[in-house]
Parts: C-alpha cells; structure tokens; sequence
C-alpha cells in the first residue's frame, strides 16, 4: 500500500476511516501518514473539465455520481503511477487530522466513454421483454433504498401503466425498514419472494 493513493467519497466522513482499515478494526487517516499512502477525498463529479463530452452515466442513479467521480480519481492515480512523470502521484499526507480534496482534472474521450459504457447488472437496471419493463436493483440499505425510489420514481414518472412490486429479501435484514422508502412509489400490487430452497431457512442464507 506505500506509495499508493486512496480515495474516499466527498460527502460520507465515515468513508475516510473505513478505506483506512485495517484486519484489528477501523484506524483514523493518521494511519496514512504511517504508511505514507495520500487519502484524498474525491470532489463532486460536476467539478470537472468535461469539455465537448457530455456527462452520461451507463450506471444510472444519483448515488453513482460520487461512485463515478471515485472512479475516476482511482484510474488517474494508476494511470499517472504507471508514467515516468516525476510528478506522478500527490505528496504524502503531511496532516494527521485533514484530508485534502483530489484535484478534479480534465475528461479525455475515452473516460467519459468509459463512463457511458460501464453496466452493472442488478443495480439500476431495466430490461424490455415483450410489453414488459422490468426495473431490476439489488438495494439492501436503508440508504441505497431510498436511492433506489428516486431512481425508480424518475424513471416511470409520467407513466399510467400498473406498477408491481416483488420484493425480496436476505439474512437477518428488517424487510419493513427497507420498505418505507418505497411507499411513495405508488405501487398498485405488491408481491413477496421468500428465500426458501431447502427445508431448514438459515438466518445467514
């Protein structure tokens, strides 16, 4: 890890103890200055140089546009590790208690192709069968379920076809909790998709 750069997202502070973890438990950014490896935190998307390339997310959702700026500050610091710059990578972390913010830096065509192209099936995904649409998102927290209404909100707003839930849930998680963020969905039928495949349901399946 020496000599290499972490990123954190720019508005969650628990992420810059959690990249600093470590097997005995979290450890505060001080432990960076330790392992002299920069933490940088990464700035919001829109603070780029997009230049002539539009801002298009394959991964569609509010909650990846922190994702997205991550991304790309993770590709630069490995990019500029592998040039023969002098100037590759940001000093190390002279602060044990501030964290700087990643410069953001000009969008090459091929970033915000990589952008636009990139998929990640499950999440925020939408397949056409027949006269079907089906709005596919593996949410499991209080937080990505609300990320997962807006986005479902946003993307049938407007429209007057029937909408189904199915719901479906694993381990110990609190199904209700998980639900509130969907009430202003609208949905008009609801269905529940129990996990059981063997005779014996385990709280860790």
């Amino acid at each position: 890890m020496s000599g290499d750069s972490l990123n954190a997202p720019e508005d969650r502070a628990e992420c810059l103890e959690i990249v600093s973890m470590l097997p005995r438990g979290l450890r505060k950014p001080s432990l960076c200055v330790c392992l002299q490896c920069p933490l940088l935190v990464a700035p919001p998307l829109n603070s780029y140089d997009w230049g002539q390339h539009p801002l298009e997310l394959g991964v569609s959702s509010q909650g990846q546009l922190l994702n997205a700026s991550l991304a790309l500050q993770l590709a630069n610091s490995w990019m500029l590790s592998q040039s023969r710059s002098p100037h590759v990578l940001p000093e190390k972390n002279t602060s044990r208690e501030s964290v700087e913010t990643a410069p953001p830096f000009s969008i090459t065509r091929r970033l915000a192709l990589g952008l636009k192209l990139c998929s990640w099936p499950g999440r925020t995904q939408v397949i056409h069968k027949d006269n079907l649409l089906y709005f596919l998102d593996g949410a499991h927290t209080l937080e990505s379920m609300a990320l997962c209404s807006q986005w479902f909100s946003a993307a049938t707003r407007g429209s007057a076809v029937k909408r189904v839930l199915l719901f479906n849930s694993t381990g110990d998680r609190q199904s209700s909790e998980l639900l509130s963020p969907l009430l202003d969905c609208d949905f008009h039928f609801v269905l529940f998709c129990p996990n059981i495949v063997t005779p014996e349901v385990s709280l860790a399946s």
